[in-house]
């Protein structure tokens, strides 16, 4: 246990988007919320955060015990019978460098989803507590796929309102 820092991270990293969110796929390319991305194989025509509601957040903030979602919307997956063998990780860090957490794959094994349900993952974290003068937090990830390695890997920053 860090001196002065107490944090707690819920992770789910798979969730599917609504009906909504599918009808809008055919608008051209939106990354937001300072979402930075870096991709090899799989594209990724939408990124942004939101709140527990699925509204996309304007700041890059949250409250203590409420979730914040970084949904993705990725094309591009190898697919065998309809279905895919995907891969998630996270880091998550202080604003002072301090790790909070690391999952290193949130779908371990070789599960396979249906092909629709993986264009829309969805990763969240909540924030339980906070002790020390922690001002932001640091996302970095990475989604894969296990069949053929394509993949894509960003981060993005949030804060905590007070």
């Amino acid at each position: 246990m860090q001196k002065n820092l107490r944090i707690l991270f819920l992770t789910i990293a798979f969730a599917i988007l609504s009906v909504a969110l599918s009808a809008q796929t055919g608008k051209s390319s939106q990354i937001k919320n300072g979402v930075k991305l870096k991709t090899d194989g799989l594209t990724v025509s939408k990124a942004y955060l939101a709140d527990e509601d699925r509204n996309e957040l304007k700041e890059n903030q949250t409250a203590l015990n409420k979730p914040i979602f970084l949904h993705l919307e990725i094309a591009g997956w190898n697919t065998n019978n309809e279905k895919v063998v995907l891969g998630a990780s996270e880091k998550i860090t202080t604003d002072n460098g301090s790790l909070v957490l690391y999952e290193d794959d949130l779908f371990p094994g070789k599960e396979e989803y249906k092909a629709e349900d993986a264009k829309y993952i969805s990763l969240k974290a909540i924030i339980t507590s906070i002790t020390g003068d922690i001002k932001s937090f640091n996302i970095n990830f990475r989604v894969w796929d296990k069949s053929n390695g394509n993949n894509i890997t960003g981060s993005y920053t949030f804060k905590i309102k007070k």
